[in-house]
């Protein structure tokens, strides 16, 4: 039986977002609850930049775990194939994630098309 949504979080900064860890969780528990979800206890990722091993670990072994719910996309990794192959292996296990601050969830093969084309764009206009 799937335990409900596993939090992810981290203490460092996510896109224009610096947001204390306490708070992160506080966010993904409403979010949870206004879902009728149970939360499960979050994850922390390492502090140092560009690493992802907990979110990797997450992603690898999720069976007990409905899916994911974390602050936003911005909390996925900057190389759009890293993220693409993570998000393929949660929805081939038939799991989802949750971006409380875009509500959005990626559930299927064309939310995560969705997803990457938002990231994509993203990348080309923070270049402006």
């Amino acid at each position: 039986m799937k335990k409900g949504l596993r939090g992810y979080v981290t203490s460092r900064r996510f896109g224009a977002y610096y947001i204390p860890v306490p708070l992160q969780n506080l966010a993904l528990r409403d979010y949870c609850s206004r879902l009728g979800v149970p939360f499960v206890l979050s994850v922390n990722e390492n502090s140092f930049e560009n690493s992802y091993l907990v979110l990797e670990g997450l992603v690898e072994d999720i069976d007990e775990y409905e899916g994911i719910v974390m602050c936003s996309m911005e909390m996925l990794p900057a190389d759009w194939k890293r993220t693409r192959d993570m998000l393929n292996m949660v929805i081939a296990q038939d799991r989802v994630l949750h971006f409380v601050i875009e509500n959005r969830i990626v559930a299927s093969g064309s939310d995560i098309w969705d997803l990457m084309g938002l990231i994509q764009l993203r990348e080309m206009t923070a270049g402006r």
